[in-house]
């Protein structure tokens, strides 16, 4: 078998692709490791800010795009494999990718209204926001310094 271009994703796709690594791990199961849903893609996206603007979407769509011409750009093997992702511990044909970006793309689209609905199941007074008033309150019966 010949062995196809080893493809490496962007340090910002990479990233994404990691943690949707949620099934199993690569090294056992490859791409059966990976769960690109949309929960897992929104969660990842929202990690920081715990929103998502439409200028993320934009990097995002970018992101997938530069994929999609970096891969597509790889010539095929004789048996059909555009390239190796190592860090997935897959190879891929055309049509593989063709699968991986269009999941990408849908679980990308569909993640500010899965955002929405969390919000709107949110529970009405987070945590944190209860502990930062307790704060408040106790440093203002601090004698002052």
């Amino acid at each position: 078998m010949t062995t196809p271009a080893a493809y490496q994703f962007s340090d910002t796709l990479a990233g994404l692709i990691s943690y949707c690594e949620k099934e199993c791990v690569a090294d056992c199961c490859g791409l059966s490791a990976f769960s690109f849903s949309p929960l897992h893609v929104a969660s990842y996206l929202c990690s920081y800010t715990g929103r998502i603007t439409a200028a993320d979407l934009a990097v995002w769509k970018a992101e997938i795009a530069k994929f999609e011409r970096e891969t597509a750009a790889l010539p095929s093997t004789p048996e059909g494999f555009a390239c190796v992702i190592e860090s997935m511990n897959q190879y891929f044909t055309r049509e593989d990718l063709a699968a991986l970006v269009a999941e990408l793309r849908h679980s990308l689209a569909v993640t500010p209204e899965l955002q929405a609905f969390s919000d709107k199941l949110s529970f009405p007074t987070p945590t944190h926001e209860v502990v930062q008033a307790s704060w408040e309150r106790i440093k203002k019966t601090l004698p002052a310094e």
